[in-house]
């Protein structure tokens, strides 16, 4: 199993004791659609209907977490997607599961889609879930996660044909350690993504964010953009990687992560790179580590606030820019109550 000394999860400890690891094969699960096909995983796995999709985007060999999820899941959830339509998955687990899951949106469709991993129960709960773009369609792919105390991997991997467009919106806020890997292959030319997100740690909290932008065709673009609050003791870490084949000219792609500290006990690790093989494209990134700003915060006092309003706006100032890009009011609504949950009445 992974320790600090593999290059992937230097900065993660996991205190998981597999050997040990007892998980139920009845996956908690709720799915509600409209003018979509679902159907659960486990029952359609081997038809025929799913062969040319099953296993496509080729999960990440070197990750041995998703390869053990890929290898014990039990079951999970298939939606296929024709013309405009909208899916809801909820995960409930009340005991330690594994799942996997396989979206096909068909050419020129529209799809939003709505998950929410919620427990007060699992300490382990593992999701892959593969993603197949095909021309011209179009995804919003929404994630909420406020597990209790699980810890838990979450692998999502999109592969977007010609023209096609994903965009990720992603609010995580619960769970002992979380780990959450977003990639999208762009092998489609003109393809694209817009990938916005926030979490926040308290107490012993820790974070493990990788997001990843593969550029396999040209004229593709992509945009990146995570904001982190972590206070007391919580520690997070964030990988970003922008790869860009040789064949992926007039590329256009960007990634930025930006952490705030509310406590001199937090502890966040940036980690953004860059690996690119074509020589006609705009490839940038940038990312911050900071506490907040002594002098807004003075100056916000001088106006009348006492020290604990003047920090949570403050933070509501930080949060706001990537919230503000949930194009779901609904959505948005439950990501920004959870900010005022789980960060702004606790400070």
């Amino acid at each position: 199993m992974p320790t600090p000394k593999d290059e992937e999860w230097r900065y993660t400890n996991l205190k998981i004791n597999f050997e040990n690891l007892i998980l139920e094969k009845k996956i908690d699960m709720k799915i509600t659609s409209k003018n979509a096909t679902t159907k659960e995983l486990s029952k359609i796995v081997n038809d025929k209907m799913i062969a040319e999709f099953f296993g496509k985007s080729g999960f990440s060999e070197t990750d041995k977490i998703t390869n053990f999820a890929e290898s014990v899941w039990s079951d999970g959830v298939f939606a296929e997607i024709e013309k405009d339509g909208t899916i809801e998955i909820k995960f409930s687990p009340q005991s330690n599961q594994a799942t996997r899951s396989l979206i096909v949106v068909r050419p020129n469709a529209r799809a939003r889609i709505f998950e929410y991993l919620e427990s007060s129960s699992a300490s382990f709960f593992a999701n892959n879930t593969e993603i197949i773009a095909m021309e011209n369609s179009h995804i919003d792919y929404f994630i909420l996660q406020k597990f209790f105390s699980a810890d838990n991997f979450v692998l999502k991997r999109a592969i977007c044909d010609r023209n096609a467009r994903i965009d990720w919106h992603f609010g995580y806020f619960g769970g002992n350690m979380s780990r959450l890997k977003i990639e999208t292959v762009f092998s489609g030319e003109g393809s694209s993504s817009e990938n916005y997100g926030v979490f926040s740690g308290k107490e012993g909290q820790h974070f493990d964010i990788t997001t990843l932008a593969h550029h396999k065709a040209p004229h593709t673009s992509n945009n990146i953009l995570t904001k982190g609050v972590l206070k007391e003791k919580s520690t997070s870490v964030y990988r970003g990687l922008i790869k860009i084949e040789k064949e992926a000219q007039k590329t256009d792609s960007y990634l930025g992560d930006h952490t705030l500290l509310l406590s001199e006990k937090a502890l966040a690790n940036s980690i953004p790179s860059l690996k690119i093989d074509a020589n006609d494209v705009r490839a940038t990134h940038g990312a911050t580590v900071g506490q907040v700003d002594k002098e807004q915060l003075f100056y916000l006092m001088s106006k009348g606030l006492d020290e604990q309003e003047a920090e949570t706006l403050l933070v509501q100032g930080f949060l706001e820019p990537v919230v503000a890009k949930f194009n779901d009011e609904s959505f948005k609504k439950i990501i920004q109550k959870n900010i005022e949950e789980r960060i702004l009445n606790e400070n």
